[in-house]
């Protein structure tokens, strides 16, 4: 299948849609490419990509977002007054897509790029434009992860595993500006690629989510316990997530306060293994698997939650979850590994629990849930504030359009 990608790739070296770019002062005409929109599928990376573009459109420009295909989804709709293009199948199909793109715009003068596969077909088909990447973890690192989670053998994961890193790579390479968001991320991407790249931190839509007056009739509609102290997270249900370990935590804080509630958001290959974990803990009535959580009810979540528990094991690129909570007034507790620290630390150190273990997660949530009770309303109060001084979208597409100027400036390395 990669041999037939490929070859299907190269056709095209010789045949590449010329984007009629231009350098402009004015609204410029930009291509947002995806794997994932917040509007078809749940992911942090999707989110990020969907709010640059709304905030890159409030400030004049005209992106259009091109995706991949989804399932019970049109090829072509309209969201926020922003076009969205769904592409399915490979670079052939989705150069022909590009082309009608720029026979109703006219022209596209740059490129933010947010995932390989769809920027590497994007990137062989355009020729000539400027793009900026942005870099929000390593393919190839992921990817070997949920590989050996679902046992695919060392033979197929190295091949896989070099097909991405190559894409990546290609990728990379092909863009004027890389960016990321957290040092922790910086230093992956050096480590993997050889890259450096410019840091700009991430945002929250503060009016999406903020603090509830009352979250009582939030719980009432979402069939949550009244009295109880509520545990959210939201993740993607994979073993670098953590979320064993969250249950096994769970058990422990449940014994010693039977009035704690804990509801995980999200799903993934590990349900099936979480479901098991949590009956045979004896957990039904305490552990919720919420599943896929629709956007129209996230916020509410966030609202209605005591704590926000974010147990990352690895890879934790940012963590745009731990603002939309802090944004909302809910607390957050989280691991010490990858880029936690770099959000927590400024705002309390002492959210950020010992280690990744299930006794470290317990004891920091016991260690909390007192706390919290005597100073909730002060608690909460700080983590909004915290947001609102330091993180906003409007900032982030700020910086993400300097840095696509920079790149229309420095042009194509390709």
């Amino acid at each position: 299948m990669f041999e037939l990608w490929l070859a299907n790739s190269r056709k095209l070296a010789s045949g590449r849609v010329d984007s009629g770019i231009r350098l402009s002062s004015g609204p410029l005409n930009i291509l947002v490419c995806t794997d994932i929109i917040p509007e078809d599928d749940a992911g942090g990376s999707g989110r990020v990509a969907w709010e640059t573009a709304k905030r890159l459109a409030a400030m004049g420009h005209r992106p259009v977002v091109l995706t991949k295909g989804a399932r019970n989804k049109k090829d072509f709709e309209i969201f926020e007054d922003i076009e969205v293009y769904r592409y399915r199948g490979g670079p052939l199909k989705l150069r022909a897509l590009v082309r009608d793109i720029i026979a109703r715009h006219g022209r596209i003068d740059v490129m933010e790029l947010h995932h390989p596969y769809t920027a590497y077909l994007a990137l062989t088909a355009l020729k000539g434009v400027p793009a900026v990447y942005n870099f929000h973890s390593p393919w190839a690192e992921e990817y070997c992860i949920r590989a050996r989670d679902l046992g695919i053998n060392p033979l197929r994961r190295f091949i896989f595993a070099g097909f991405r890193k190559f894409a990546e790579r290609r990728v990379l390479k092909s863009s004027s500006v890389i960016l990321n968001a957290s040092r922790f991320m910086a230093e992956r991407l050096k480590a993997a690629h050889g890259l450096d790249s410019r840091l700009i931190p991430l945002g929250v839509d503060l009016d999406k989510f903020r603090p509830a007056p009352d979250p009582a009739p939030l719980r009432a509609r979402l069939g949550l316990p009244p009295g109880a102290f509520m545990v959210f997270t939201v993740r993607n249900l994979a073993s670098r997530m953590g979320l064993e370990n969250l249950v096994e935590a769970a058990a422990a804080v449940v014994r010693e306060r039977p009035d704690a509630f804990f509801v995980i958001g999200g799903s993934g290959y590990l349900r099936g293994k979480l479901e098991g974990m949590i009956k045979a803990a004896g957990l039904t009535d305490s552990v919720r698997l919420a599943g896929y959580i629709p956007e129209d009810d996230l916020a509410a979540y966030y609202q209605c939650a005591d704590l926000f528990i974010l147990p990352t094991r690895l890879l934790e690129g940012f963590g745009l979850v731990t603002l939309e909570a802090l944004a909302c007034g809910t607390p957050v507790l989280a691991t010490p590994v990858a880029a936690n620290p770099e959000i927590l630390g400024r705002l309390d150190p002492g959210m950020l629990l010992e280690d990744i273990s299930p006794a470290g997660i317990a004891a920091g949530i016991l260690a909390f849930m007192p706390r919290y009770v005597e100073d909730r309303a002060a608690m909460r109060a700080r983590c909004r504030r915290f947001v609102e001084e330091n993180y906003s979208w409007a900032k982030y597409a700020r910086a993400v359009e300097r840095a696509l100027l920079d790149a229309i400036s420095a042009g194509s390395p390709r």
